[in-house]
């Protein structure tokens, strides 16, 4: 998957049904996506200061900037709205120590808040921080050989794939294609984890965590 920013419950879902997620930083950056911004509750968006974004770049060419004021605006937003839930300080922890701990770039800090996430949920998932290298190919092709790459007989998609990827293609690469789909409603589909995190106990959320099939 590409390294979102605290991204919906779902995506946490799909890294519980994999053994290897590779997180693909080679992908290039999409303004308009949500690779450095999500969701939080009154449907206010939080986005990550940026340095240098540009759709002709992958988000591990792009730097992020937490020393300013667009940063500190960040962090009081999220004060302000969750402060007042009982799990706000576990939750705020694991975004303070991903700014302290990242590479300077969106793909690395991405990687770092989803690292202490599935560390936090407990998903015995093993975490690869670069697709850089392990193909130069593109779309499906790029996908297989990543896949090959790491031995892997299955690959598991999210939702929105079943409308790009052929599973009979897939097929013919040796390569069993699957997608996941979560049970989610309301807050769990809608809202960034941070705001997930802030309101529900860790045991509440690794319950809902297995909330899903893959076909």
């Amino acid at each position: 998957m590409q390294p979102y920013f605290l991204p919906y419950f779902g995506y946490f879902q799909l890294i519980d049904a994999v053994d290897v997620w590779v997180c693909m930083d080679h992908a290039t950056f999409i303004k308009k996506g949500y690779m450095h911004k999500n969701k939080i509750q009154n449907d206010i968006t939080i986005r990550v200061p940026l340095i240098g974004a540009s759709s002709n770049r992958n988000t591990s060419e792009i730097l992020i900037d937490l020393s300013g004021r667009d940063w500190y605006k960040l962090n009081k937003t999220l004060h302000q709205k969750y402060s007042s839930e009982p799990y706000f300080s576990e939750a705020k922890s694991l975004l303070d120590d991903a700014s302290e701990n990242h590479n300077g770039t969106l793909a690395g800090f991405n990687f770092s808040i989803i690292q202490n996430i599935v560390d936090y949920l407990e998903i015995d998932t093993q975490l690869i921080s670069s697709s850089l290298g392990l193909t130069d190919k593109s779309k499906s092709d790029g996908i297989i050989e990543i896949a090959k790459g790491l031995k892997a007989s299955t690959y598991i998609n999210a939702p929105g794939g079943a409308d790009l990827y052929s599973k009979e293609y897939f097929l013919e690469k040796n390569v069993n294609l699957q997608f996941i789909w979560p049970n989610l409603i309301g807050e769990f589909k809608e809202l960034s984890i941070f705001h997930l995190l802030c309101c529900y106990s860790k045991s509440e959320l690794k319950l809902k965590l297995k909330n899903y099939k893959c076909i």
